[in-house]
């Protein structure tokens, strides 16, 4: 049996079965390849910040830096405070519940922009890994396409009396 399959020495019925099998791949290139196209030509390779998301950058830094500076000022007063008062005065103070009620505040304020530098440092990576991907996917189905095409050649020049699908074996 692997003799025959060597040799090359295929039956007519088998080789239109995979012929009619592999028809549908065609118009699925075909549609892949366009959309590909159409897709990466609107995407451009350049990869750094724009104005806006480099101003907004700017500005999470900025704010960042403010309310780490903030929280570490209420830390610093309640050091000094716990120090001086808490052997006279063991009980909480007003000022201490609005230390803690602006520390939490600012714990979540710190969170959001921390977020916010990480998610705007990842856009340049984010589209430079997206413009190659849509390269990358452009030359495989490119190179699909022709090696359907050639496939399909090679298989018309070995068995030049099969057609794709011969109407007349499905006729009673």
């Amino acid at each position: 049996m692997f003799e025959r399959l060597a040799a090359g020495d295929f039956s007519p019925a088998l080789v239109n079965s995979v012929l009619l099998a592999a028809q549908p791949a065609l118009p699925l290139l075909l549609l892949a390849c366009f959309r590909q196209l159409l897709r990466a030509r609107h995407m451009r390779p350049e990869f750094s910040l724009r104005k806006p998301e480099a101003a907004e950058l700017e500005r999470a830094v900025r704010l960042y830096n403010r309310a780490c500076l903030r929280l570490d000022e209420i830390e610093e007063s309640g050091r000094q405070l716990n120090s001086r008062w808490r052997a006279f005065f063991p009980l909480q103070s007003d000022f201490d519940r609005d230390a803690v009620d602006e520390r939490e505040d600012l714990n979540a304020h710190v969170l959001h922009l921390r977020a916010t530098i990480i998610r705007l440092r990842r856009v340049p990576l984010r589209r430079l890994r997206s413009w190659a991907h849509a390269i990358s996917m452009r030359f495989a189905l490119f190179r699909a396409l022709a090696g359907y095409g050639a496939w399909i050649g090679q298989q018309r020049a070995r068995h030049p009396g099969l057609a794709f699908i011969r109407c007349e074996t499905f006729r009673g």
